[in-house]
């Protein structure tokens, strides 16, 4: 299922965006920044920042069984969409099972077909 996300998924969101950084960007980003970025710290900054409230950043997740496995955010976009994609992670385990997919497909094609 897809759903609006709410302040109770944050650190499940927060738990998916840390250990997809940590695997997907080993090598490209510093072994020390990425230690460094823990889900408390990660967990700490989203929450000081709003950031599931922001009126401007609409975040979904997909949850299977209570399960969150992967969340999309979109930005508010004032040209020819009605947003954005402002970051997609699937947690490292569900990957390459088309989660990714599914969660963009809710994303509005053209204007006036925002999810609700």
């Amino acid at each position: 299922m897809i759903r609006k996300a709410n302040t109770n998924d944050l650190e499940g969101i927060v738990q998916i965006n840390v250990n997809a950084w940590t695997i997907n960007y080993k090598g490209i980003i510093d072994d020390d920044f990425l230690q460094k970025r823990t889900v408390e710290v990660v967990l700490k900054r989203w929450k000081e920042s709003n950031w599931i409230e922001d009126n401007e950043i609409s975040t979904f997740v997909y949850e299977e069984n209570n399960i969150i496995k992967g969340f999309v955010s979109q930005k508010k976009d004032s040209g020819k969409y009605d947003c954005e994609i402002d970051s997609i992670y699937v947690d490292p385990l569900y990957q390459n099972k088309g989660i990714g997919k599914k969660t963009i497909a809710i994303m509005p094609k053209k204007s006036g077909n925002a999810p609700p």
